[in-house]
């Protein structure tokens, strides 16, 4: 995966045409908990905005769309979610005040918590270093629950960050 530069403006804005940004369509679905994350692709080099204080070489984003059933009373959000490497490590979404107001200038508007019953599509920024997104998954956590049937119980619904 090629990491290039974008370019801001002079009042230090991200230019959202010069983003290099990999569509792609992924769904994985809990019917149970009738919760769905679809992934429709990444940008993976979104600049570090001023003010980020993070240790991240880059912010990858990723777009998506959550679907949070209404099964069980729990908001669903971007604190829900983590980029998981290949190697198994995982960093949770970034959602500090200037990633937040970073991406709403580039016209990329940041995923929020969603009550049960409701479905957003948005973007959730996570902090990497260069060599994590090879075969990286994003994780959603699912909320804690008592299952009483016969379907094996899921604690995450997992999408492959990754091309067809």
């Amino acid at each position: 995966m090629a990491l290039t530069g974008c370019s801001t403006d002079v009042t230090g804005r991200t230019d959202p045409g010069g983003l290099t940004h990999r569509a792609f369509e992924r769904v994985a679905t809990d019917r149970l908990l009738e919760t769905t994350l679809t992934v429709h692709g990444t940008v993976t080099d979104f600049p570090t905005p001023n003010g980020y204080d993070g240790d991240a070489q880059v912010l990858v984003l990723v777009d998506v769309t959550l679907s949070a059933g209404d099964v069980l009373q729990a908001t669903t959000g971007p604190s829900d979610l983590a980029l998981r490497a290949a190697a198994g490590d995982e960093r949770a979404a970034e959602t500090s005040p200037a990633v937040s107001v970073a991406l709403t200038d580039a016209t990329l508007w940041p995923l929020e918590d969603l009550p049960g019953g409701r479905s957003q599509r948005g973007w959730v920024a996570f902090p990497v270093d260069r060599d994590t997104l090879d075969r990286a998954e994003l994780v959603l956590r699912l909320p804690a629950h008592d299952r009483n049937s016969d379907d094996s119980p899921r604690d995450e619904l997992v999408v492959l960050l990754a091309e067809d």
